[in-house]
């Protein structure tokens, strides 16, 4: 009985101790794997069917290839260039000139005033009948130039030539009708139009004539004195510029 009584006091005792003890760290164990699940699992899976992506295929190209076939030399010499024969030209006479008058062609009609600029004359042109003018439908068109100056006033060559004609124009025609112009001078100068033409100036409605058919004159020189003869309304100079044919009442520039 002391026996078991002494082992069981022992055994408590070394309880007491053990219970006074830092409880010790707990080692890290390693799980086995459960390789029974990933068996099943892997019996289990169904694979995922996959999708064949087709293959880019280069597109055939159709550029011509070209084969340079190599230049075989020959033997064979060129035949000789043919050097070029100077050619040398005989001169030729060249004609002497001749002394044959011609009249000189210019661009523009330089022709002086048929009135002098002088103090109380007019001499410019009036503006209520210009050429080319009807005023305002009243009248025939205008073939001409008016200078209003008072009867007996001088008219002078507008330029260098010959006098055509000097006379009444009742018994030749240089307007619409015959003694149109009365007393009418008209004069061809030495210089061409610009078309190779001749070239004339016109006086007319003259109170009197100074100049004479077949002579030369000069600019400047007087031809007349203002009128009103022929169809002229007062005493003023009727003035034209004709191109041609110096007859034709429509060849006025």
């Amino acid at each position: 009985m002391k026996h078991k009584l002494l082992l069981l006091t022992m055994l408590f005792a070394a309880f007491l101790a053990a219970a006074c003890q830092p409880a010790a760290e707990a080692l890290p164990t390693t799980s086995p794997t459960p390789t029974e699940d990933l068996v099943a699992l892997a019996a289990n899976f169904t694979p995922i069917p996959t999708i064949a992506l087709a293959t880019a295929t280069t597109p055939p190209t159709d550029i011509p290839t070209i084969t340079v076939a190599p230049i075989q030399a020959t033997d064979t010499p060129l035949p000789p260039t043919d050097m070029p024969t100077r050619v040398t030209s005989m001169p030729s006479e060249t004609p002497l000139p001749t002394n044959t008058p011609v009249l000189e062609q210019v661009d523009h009609y330089w022709l002086s005033r048929p009135i002098a600029q002088e103090e109380g004359l007019v001499h410019w042109l009036d503006r209520t009948y210009p050429y080319g003018g009807t005023q305002f439908g009243t009248r025939e068109v205008h073939l001409g130039v008016e200078f209003v100056n008072q009867r007996f006033t001088p008219v002078y060559a507008a330029g260098d030539g010959t006098v055509l004609f000097a006379g009444e124009d009742s018994a030749i025609q240089f307007g619409p009708e015959r003694d149109y112009y009365g007393n009418v001078v008209v004069i061809e100068h030495s210089q061409l139009s610009p078309e190779g033409l001749p070239l004339y100036t016109l006086y007319a409605h003259l109170q009197d004539i100074r100049v004479q058919a077949g002579q030369p004159i000069l600019a400047g020189e007087r031809v007349g004195r203002v009128g009103d003869t022929g169809i002229a309304v007062g005493p003023h100079l009727h003035f034209e510029v004709r191109v041609g044919d110096v007859y034709d009442y429509h060849s006025t520039r």
